[in-house]
């Protein structure tokens, strides 16, 4: 929805004279001197011009007169009486003055509401006159109201915000105050134009200032240019169509970089798409100078999206996004910032690795104190880097895709182009069954991985028949796991038990649990909590791990790992450092 708010003054209306006395409209209390008024002069005649520069005698002389009335607010209370009684007389003698280019360019914004300021003031104050009684608007809204409804047939519904009369229309303060009451009453979605060139400089401020600050992100300011011509004509005035979108644009990359430092990705995404279309909707009102900026806000928008999907570990996705920017191209005549090709957040998805992105995520968790949402993406983390091994082991090719569950191994497969594997793996899984009473068969042409255990033993068989000569590594691997198997059965029962937890308990949980840990009693899968490393230790943990798989794999160590490399320095957080860097980097050159 679409709405005016609106300032008037005694600028705002016109009286036309009788012919005899030259045909003309009189704006009634025009007293401004505007920028463009030598201009605006230069393009009258003769005639124009003596009944320009004659306007106040004409006003008192052939206006005031008739009533016998001295002041605007006067003249306006008497005439709206005049216009009541005799509309049909009346309707085409007058004209709402500067405010009517404004009226007429809301119209063609298809506006509902026409907001309109006014002031009503006390005549004495402390039994002195109060000098801005005399050129209070309240009777010319009456008057305004009734012609705008009647030229344009009730296509706008004219209502009037009345300034507290304990409020003078100079008190500055108090004018904010006003008109802040009023902006908090408004939808934030709205589209609202907005006049302030009526009222006192102050009131006219006060419009402005809170406008801008209120949130209402799409705004056009209707600025009417001065045309005698057209006044003395009774004509509508030109109206420039301005958007202080630069100033709003500052608040909005102010709160996406605040979201940023706490790696809110989608609360980021929210604040740039909403600019996006804010953005859209003012080019489509001719508003200028949009384009380099719109620009730029894509190429982030694509970045922080790109890193939304990677959270959400839908690589599909954020692949998407890269390629979108990719493909991007800059509006005409651009000078801003452009894509370096080996520069950009965008090429991670060339060697996007979910285990690391796990880890980091957990990192992230961590630091934003979110222990739920930690040890839930640490358990992935586990169970990731476990696949990870089957894919570089080419251990994946023994698990039947089509299958469910997912985890379903071919050991027919195995059995018959790796008999060796397979016995590795069988020994490992026998045991394990022993332990919880259950029958393992290696004849069975399919045999489910059942938990992470099983998992384990068959990363285990792959690194002993594949790389035999790292046995001393993976048993560093190993070592890790098993000081994180009681954090992994934590995490199932903080998920599964609806249970929550804390950063700052993590520890206190872990001692607890040492204490009350009876060996013969447990679980014979149970993890034992004095093997457990402590909370604060957990993404060591998962380092160590991930460093090792690189070691057995003979690929150099994650530079997003290692705190000594200088990509850990220049993006600590792998793909969100970059991207949120990026984002960043990009707003601020939005100029």
């Amino acid at each position: 929805m679409t709405i005016l708010i609106a300032n008037i003054g005694t600028s705002d209306l016109a009286v036309k004279l009788s012919e005899e006395q030259g045909n003309f409209f009189i704006p009634i209390g025009f007293d401004r001197n505007e920028p463009n008024t030598k201009a605006a002069e230069s393009e009258l005649d003769a005639t124009e011009l003596q009944m320009w520069r004659d306007r106040w005698k004409l006003v008192s002389e052939k206006l005031y007169s008739l009533w016998q009335v001295k002041t605007f607010r006067s003249y306006t209370e008497r005439l709206l009486q005049e216009y009541k009684a005799q509309p049909e007389l009346w309707h085409n003698r007058i004209r709402p003055g500067r405010i009517l280019g404004v009226i007429e360019e809301a119209i063609k914004k298809s506006a509902s509401d026409v907001y309109i300021f006014v002031t009503d003031q006390p005549e004495f104050i402390e039994g002195e006159k109060n000098q801005g009684y005399n050129s209070d608007t309240i009777h010319l809204f009456a008057i305004l109201k009734l012609w705008i409804e009647r030229e344009f047939q009730d296509h706008l519904n004219v209502q009037k915000i009345v300034i507290s009369q304990s409020i003078s229309a100079i008190d500055q303060d108090g004018l904010f105050g006003e008109y802040y009451n009023f902006f908090k009453t408004l939808d934030a979605n709205e589209m609202i134009l907005i006049s302030v060139k009526g009222g006192t400089p102050q009131m006219q401020t006060a419009l402005r200032i809170q406008a801008i600050t209120s949130g209402i992100a799409n705004q056009i300011y209707l600025e009417p240019q001065l045309s005698i011509k057209n006044l003395l004509a009774g004509k509508a005035s030109e109206c420039n169509k301005v958007s202080y979108w630069r100033y709003q644009r500052v608040q909005k990359y102010q709160t996406v970089k605040k979201l940023l430092k706490r790696w809110d990705f989608d609360g980021a995404n929210v604040i740039l798409k909403e600019w996006d279309g804010i953005l859209k909707s003012l080019e489509r009102s001719k508003i200028t100078g949009i384009a380099d900026s719109y620009y730029r806000l894509e190429l982030a928008l694509y970045a922080s999206e790109m890193a939304v999907a990677y959270f959400n570990l839908d690589a599909v996705a954020a692949a998407n996004c890269a390629d979108y920017a990719l493909r991007m191209t800059p509006p005409k005549d651009y000078r801003g910032i452009m894509i370096d090709r080996e520069k950009n957040p965008f090429r991670v998805c060339r060697s996007y690795e979910p285990a690391l992105n796990l880890y980091t995520r957990c990192r992230i968790y961590w630091q934003l104190g979110q222990a739920a949402n930690f040890l839930f993406c640490f358990g992935s983390f586990y169970e990731e880097i476990l696949h990870y091994l089957f894919v570089k082991l080419d251990g994946d090719r023994y698990f039947d895709e089509d299958r469910k569950p997912r985890w379903s191994l071919q050991s027919w497969r195995v059995t018959q182009q790796d008999r060796q594997l397979m016995n590795l793996f069988t020994d490992r899984e026998q045991e394990l069954k022993k332990k919880v009473n259950a029958n393992f068969n290696p004849d069975w042409p399919y045999h489910r991985l059942d938990g992470r255990f099983s998992k384990r033993n068959f990363a285990e068989a792959l690194v002993l028949y594949r790389r035999p000569d790292k046995q001393e590594i993976w048993q560093r691997i190993i070592d890790s796991l098993n000081r994180l198997d009681y954090w992994f059965d934590k995490r199932n029962a903080v998920t599964h038990g609806a249970k929550g937890i804390s950063k700052e308990r993590l520890d206190e949980i872990l001692t607890e649990d040492r204490k009350q840990y009876i060996p013969e009693a447990a679980d014979p899968l149970q993890a034992d909590p004095n093997e457990a490393c402590w909370g604060s230790e957990i993404l060591d943990e998962m380092g160590k791990i991930y460093r090792n798989v690189e070691i057995i794999l003979d690929r150099t160590p994650c530079p997003f790992i290692d705190r000594n490399t200088p990509e850990y320095n220049q993006a600590p957080y792998y793909i969100y450092s970059e991207a949120k860097d990026w984002v960043i980097e990009t707003l601020d050159r939005d100029r």
